[in-house]
């Protein structure tokens, strides 16, 4: 059986013999005899100072909803049973007491409805029809809002959800969208915003230190070399990874966002 000793126990003593297995002996002259009582007295002001760390007092919970919130107020009607009094008769409200409850709005897709004016001359119908400027919007038609983009953009890249995943929000809500749509949305919106993102990024990179997110994705390897910039560092890097994907036929790469 294998057995652990206990470790030793060293003693700091003077004057009478201490009988235990592994002592250190100093021995009994009087600069050991001083040592230990220099020792004891500097370990009882040590103890004598300590003082106990008491716990910090736990606030109590706000269980109140935030401040901020909408309200509305809804009362209650009286109940036949409580509106008269058996002994003086019909009973007054004399106030309320109000209790809130939480409540979830899913969201709402609405279709806006644009009327273009055509005016014509109403004795001159050679003159033709005319039309007002139509409104300009990120896909062709302006078929969607750029509120629709904006949400696919904040789902994807905020909550981490693919688009099939959207599709099925988007369903939820009446709307079922194909995954191209989706795509083209989120792709007119970058076009959009793409000089927004660049003086950003000179933003970013003026600064001593850049952040970065070194967290690890899953990338299909492209049948097809994509078009990179020549000039750019990291076009040139990720040529260089999907190349020595692409020889050897990988299925996928590693990659970060």
């Amino acid at each position: 059986m294998l057995s652990i000793a206990p470790p030793p126990t060293i003693y700091l003593h003077s004057g009478a013999t201490v009988s235990a297995r592994d002592v250190l002996d100093f021995g009994v002259s009087p600069e050991v005899a001083d040592a230990a009582a220099g020792i004891t007295d500097a370990a009882i002001e040590s103890v004598a100072g300590y003082d106990r760390r008491k716990p910090a007092t736990e606030k109590p919970r706000c269980e109140s909803l935030p401040a901020h919130l909408p309200r509305y107020e809804v009362k209650l009607d009286v109940p036949e049973s409580m509106k008269n009094c058996p002994t003086h008769g019909e009973r007054q409200v004399i106030g309320y007491d109000w209790q809130e409850t939480l409540e979830v709005v899913p969201p709402k897709l609405v279709a806006r409805r644009t009327g273009i004016p055509k005016l014509a001359c109403p004795k001159a119908p050679e003159c033709g029809v005319v039309e007002a400027e139509r409104p300009v919007g990120l896909v062709e038609g302006n078929e969607y809002d750029t509120s629709v983009a904006a949400q696919i953009a904040v789902d994807k890249y905020a909550y981490h959800l693919p688009i099939y995943r959207q599709q099925d929000l988007f369903a939820s809500c009446g709307w079922t969208p194909s995954r191209g749509t989706l795509l083209n949305d989120q792709k007119a919106a970058a076009e959009l915003i793409r000089p927004l993102a660049m003086h950003l990024r000179k933003v970013v990179g003026a600064g001593p230190v850049v952040g970065t997110d070194d967290t690890t994705v899953t990338l299909i390897t492209p049948q097809e070399m994509p078009d990179f910039d020549s000039a750019d560092p990291k076009s040139a890097r990720a040529r260089e990874v999907i190349a020595s994907a692409l020889e050897p036929r990988r299925a996928s790469l590693t990659a970060r966002m």
